[in-house]
């Protein structure tokens, strides 16, 4: 009787061992699911949000063949691309965005100015955004940087004509 005890409470005690491991392993996962969807820096996540919208403004705006407007589209979309990437590799997300709107000017002012002038303002501002979030060691922030200076360069020959 006292090997059968014996047994089962080896048992017992292997079994619980297992299920110990079993729900660390678990939990420990859980955990690292949770980390992966982490959001991304605010700064980075700012960022996205105004690059995205200087992305719609571009895209919708008028005189689609203009080549300063062109270039400013590519070098938005190369910038929410880095950011993308910079965020990826954080293991992290990034916000959905819808894109929408008008420009913000007065219903009288809309015109291709108002649009270019809206593009410019986001990724002004979306430039202080990234400015701000702290480096990445793939370099995404500083190449998104070099492309949101690009964007708005661009863009201020759109405007001064």
């Amino acid at each position: 009787m006292r090997k059968l005890l014996a047994r089962r409470s080896g048992l017992g005690i292997v079994v619980g061992i297992v299920l110990m491991v079993f729900l660390m392993g678990f939990t420990i996962a859980s955990g690292a699911a949770v980390a992966e969807a982490a959001p991304a820096n605010p700064h980075i996540s700012n960022a996205y949000r105004l690059l995205s919208r200087a992305h719609y403004v571009l895209r919708v705006g008028s005189n689609p063949t203009q080549p300063h407007r062109l270039a400013a589209l590519q070098d938005v979309a190369g910038a929410i691309e880095q950011l993308r990437l910079a965020v990826a590799m954080n293991n992290n997300t990034l916000p959905p965005m819808e894109e929408s709107g008008t420009p913000k000017a007065p219903a009288a002012e809309i015109h291709h100015h108002a649009w270019m002038h809206d593009a410019l303002t986001q990724c002004q501002e979306a430039l202080t955004e990234i400015q701000a979030a702290p480096p990445d060691s793939g370099a995404h922030r500083a190449k998104a940087i070099q492309q949101v200076n690009a964007a708005i360069a661009q863009l201020q020959l759109v405007v001064n004509e």
